[in-house]
């Protein structure tokens, strides 16, 4: 990658404006099958109108940029108009939020039980498309499953090759990319088991970056918090979550990355919350902003309200509002005990 060095600034400065005043990332990028799921659910029909007046619900919401500095996308959003002929893009823009965008293209089989992501194959042709040109980030996520067998190396070294090489080619058209290796939350695996992978995984991933070139300074790292899987008999408070999360970063993340968002990855709205706010109550020396980029957790509430009936739209917008509010409460603590 040979990119100039006022790209570069821009990247980093791109990157900490993200992760400035407390702030988080809204995520909003299913795919039209992703999403088909929670809309049966909410008795929601599954089409392109629907999605959009979704989005457009959730971005639209009053003072919603007070707590959100950006919006992850999925591409079919980004030709999309409102009544009044204003791309939603445009909208999101005119309250200072930025815009990102969902680069991989999901995951397939990797040597029978554990999955790689895909889409690399055309993503300097698609990051080049006029319409994405307003997108100052974008996503790319890798899925690592956890048992007694897995992740395998050989799994772990090419989703970390691939998440290096789509943030090489985001930096190299503008762009700050956010690598999202996941633990899966499904699994009967302990929480000394996740935070030994979760530290396999981040070593191999910033080796991969620095490998590829990447500007460190001018990515994010998205993450799950380090807890047990879902299938496990034991239990643990949210600051023994917080500690194990802080151990597997401070063991791994360099200073020069601007900082952690994480996922909510399956855990209930309430849970998502109490773990952040634990990561931020526990003290330690980070170098690295901290910050959330939750999708469910958001949004879940909101459709739920929604049912896709136009009258229920305010009472959905209030509950978002909340919703960010609490994950911004949880970030400012940091600043509450020194």
């Amino acid at each position: 990658m040979c990119v100039d060095q006022e790209t570069l600034l821009k990247l980093g400065y791109n990157a900490k404006t993200l992760l400035a005043d407390n702030k988080g990332i809204l995520a909003i990028d299913e795919s039209p099958s992703s999403i088909a799921q929670k809309f049966e659910k909410n008795d929601i029909q599954n089409n392109e109108k629907t999605r959009f007046k979704f989005r457009e619900l959730l971005v639209t919401t009053p003072n919603i940029e007070k707590y959100i500095s950006g919006v992850i996308l999925h591409e079919e959003m980004f030709s999309m108009k409102n009544e009044k002929e204003k791309l939603l893009i445009d909208v999101i823009m005119d309250k200072n939020i930025l815009i990102g965008i969902k680069l991989d293209k999901g995951l397939q089989k990797f040597d029978g039980n554990e999955k790689i992501s895909v889409g690399l194959e055309d993503l300097e042709n698609r990051i080049q498309q006029k319409k994405f040109e307003k997108a100052l980030f974008a996503k790319w996520r890798s899925l690592f499953i956890v048992s007694h067998e897995f992740p395998t190396l050989n799994c772990l070294d090419e989703n970390c090759k691939t998440l290096a090489q789509y943030a090489s080619i985001c930096q190299k058209y503008g762009k700050v990319p956010i690598v999202e290796p996941e633990l899966y939350f499904k699994g009967d695996y302990e929480l000394h088991d996740a935070k030994y992978h979760t530290k396999r995984i981040l070593g191999n991933l910033i080796k991969h970056l620095n490998y590829y070139n990447v500007y460190i300074p001018g990515v994010i790292i998205k993450m799950s918090f380090v807890t047990q899987g879902d299938e496990s008999k034991s239990t643990h408070s949210p600051d023994e979550i917080g500690i194990a999360t802080l151990d597997g970063l401070l063991s791994t993340i360099p200073c020069g990355i601007p900082g952690i968002v994480f996922l909510s990855g399956g855990h209930n709205e309430n849970d998502a919350i109490e773990y952040l706010s634990s990561i931020h109550r526990n003290q330690a020396y980070k170098t690295w902003d901290v910050s959330f980029s939750f999708g469910r957790t958001l949004t879940d509430t909101p459709m739920e309200i929604w049912k896709g009936l136009d009258e229920n739209r305010l009472k959905a917008q209030e509950a978002l509002f909340e919703i960010a509010k609490r994950c911004y409460d949880a970030n400012s603590q940091k600043k509450m005990k020194q």
